[in-house]
């Protein structure tokens, strides 16, 4: 039983690698095609849906923050499973769904 355990860890830890690799290649590339983009005068929502819309950059960086938020969610379900830490799980699902609320609801929603 303790194997598949720290399976289930291991796992997880994959999957939260993978989902913050592909967030930063995403913001990468969203921030090669948003043109006058500058990391020092813009803030990173500003990838997701600035006024005017930015296309694209918007696409890429909504669905980007999406899938890293439910890629958080399903290691916080490994994790749980495991029988792991329920506080540091409640932080990162709380976390992940914040995530999400940012990809659902960019900057151009009011």
């Amino acid at each position: 039983m303790y194997s598949n355990r720290k399976g289930l860890y291991k796992y997880a830890g994959s999957i939260l690698l993978i989902g913050a690799i592909q967030f930063f290649l995403a913001i990468t590339f969203a921030e090669t095609q948003f043109p006058g983009y500058s990391v020092g005068r813009n803030s990173l929502s500003t990838l997701g849906g600035s006024i005017p819309l930015v296309e694209p950059s918007a696409i890429v960086f909504n669905t980007s923050v999406i899938l890293f938020g439910l890629l958080g969610l399903l290691a916080v379900y490994l994790i749980l499973k495991s029988g792991g830490c329920r506080s540091f799980s409640s932080c990162l699902a709380i976390s992940s769904l914040g995530a999400i609320g940012v990809g659902l609801c960019p900057q151009y929603t009011g």
